[in-house]
């Protein structure tokens, strides 16, 4: 076993849209408590939208209030969106999956549309119903139920990676980036460079973090966070050393990720675990 901290823990309350960095989260089945809990549609067709296809996603701030929701984005007034009124339901699609979902209403969708430009093809934001279920099938475990994260309730990143990646493209005289790029949930420290593809679990206190797959990285991690903007990197340098053969050439970063025993229990920023290695 490895000694090892969380470094940071981070939500994403509107998936694909900024993170909230927390110095500590309640670890549920579905991942950490309120993230990916909403998500931007397309009001035809109820399909899914994220960075992939509209970075400017990244400038709206969703801020948790008692009540749901505050939305900002630099000039434009913020809007509260009260969660308890979402009632209507909306057929909606990610990736695969099309489940129901609750509609948050025509002044979040009218901000929302009118923030990332959108009045021609305006979008709706919905929220993750309670009576929805959306399963990833795991081998050898149960179905694990997440909402609308892409594939896996939680991600995990080693802070050497970024380390390593950053010494690589420093060293073609370019800027580093920072972690925001990823989007992780849990980043720790303690493991050397890209050592967490072989980490089998992360006991931290009650909670034991299961590293199921390694995550393929589609153009996201090219959006600069602050900006929307669109780069060439960190994706050029990934692709020179890690297009994993495992993976069918694709290139990863960090390790998708369940809550494979402790729901319910804490994580918190400084938190001392151990990692246990899948391999002897």
């Amino acid at each position: 076993m490895t000694a090892v901290t969380v470094s940071e823990l981070h939500v994403y309350p509107i998936k694909g849209c900024a993170g909230t960095a927390l110095t500590e989260s309640v670890a549920l089945e579905a991942g950490l408590a309120h993230d990916r809990g909403y998500m931007v549609v397309d009001a035809a067709s109820g399909r899914f939208i994220t960075q992939r296809t509209l970075p400017a996603m990244a400038l709206i701030r969703p801020t948790l209030t008692a009540q749901g929701l505050r939305l900002s984005r630099t000039g434009q007034s913020d809007l509260d969106v009260d969660a308890r009124l979402a009632g209507q339901t909306r057929r909606v699609t990610v990736w695969r999956d099309t489940l129901d979902a609750l509609d948050c209403g025509d002044d979040a969708a009218a901000w929302i549309s009118a923030a990332l430009g959108r009045a021609s093809q305006p979008l709706r934001l919905v929220k993750f119903s309670p009576q929805a279920r959306r399963l990833r099938v795991i081998e050898g475990r149960d179905p694990v139920a997440y909402q609308f994260a892409d594939g896996y309730p939680l991600l995990v990143i080693g802070q050497a990676s970024l380390d390593d990646l950053n010494t690589r493209i420093m060293g073609r005289g370019l800027a580093p980036v920072p972690m925001n790029r990823f989007r992780p949930n849990v980043v720790v420290s303690g493991l050397e460079a890209w050592e967490e593809d072989h980490v089998d679990t992360l006991q931290f206190g009650a909670v034991e973090l299961k590293l199921v797959a390694p995550c393929s990285r589609c153009e996201v991690p090219n959006v600069e966070q602050s900006t929307g903007e669109s780069m060439i990197e960190p994706m050029r340098t990934l692709a020179t050393y890690r297009a994993l053969v495992s993976q069918h050439g694709e290139v990863c970063v960090g390790m998708n990720a369940i809550v494979s025993r402790g729901a319910g229990g804490v994580l918190r920023v400084g938190q001392a675990g151990d990692a246990e290695f899948a391999f002897a």
